[in-house]
């Protein structure tokens, strides 16, 4: 019996260099591609997450974003609005929690029925 050998053509070394280099460059590409998309991903959900803050006579108070509902009328709220905004203040009041760290339409708490009571226990 004959002791057969296996000969690969001679370019056929080099081709599966070239196979791999281009493999690891490619793998290369994709992780920067997902690296890149992530970052773009990251940077759009936290400007999409920092919400305009409500100004009150210059003011910052609560945190706001447009259509936010508001808690008197029901209705969507824009930055563009006449707006009031209030601190966490911690009442047990029941007229005062709604407001805790909240915003309405100026209209609609002048408006409001409740408004004077509001007031009051706001000051306490």
């Amino acid at each position: 019996m004959q002791n057969s050998r296996l000969s690969c053509p001679p370019n056929l070394t080099s081709r599966i260099q070239s196979a791999q280099v281009a493999t690891e460059s490619a793998e290369e590409q994709t992780v920067e591609r997902e690296r890149r998309i992530t970052s773009e991903l990251k940077q759009r959900f936290l400007a999409a997450a920092t919400l305009p803050v409500a100004f009150v006579d210059g003011n910052a108070m609560a945190f706001f974003s447009d259509g936010q509902i508001c808690y008197l009328c029901k209705t969507p709220m824009t930055g563009d609005q006449d707006l009031i905004g209030f601190t966490f203040v911690a009442s047990g009041n029941p007229i005062v929690q709604p407001f805790d760290d909240s915003v309405c339409h100026r209209k609609c708490l002048s408006e409001w029925s409740d408004r004077d009571r509001f007031v009051l226990a706001w000051n306490k």
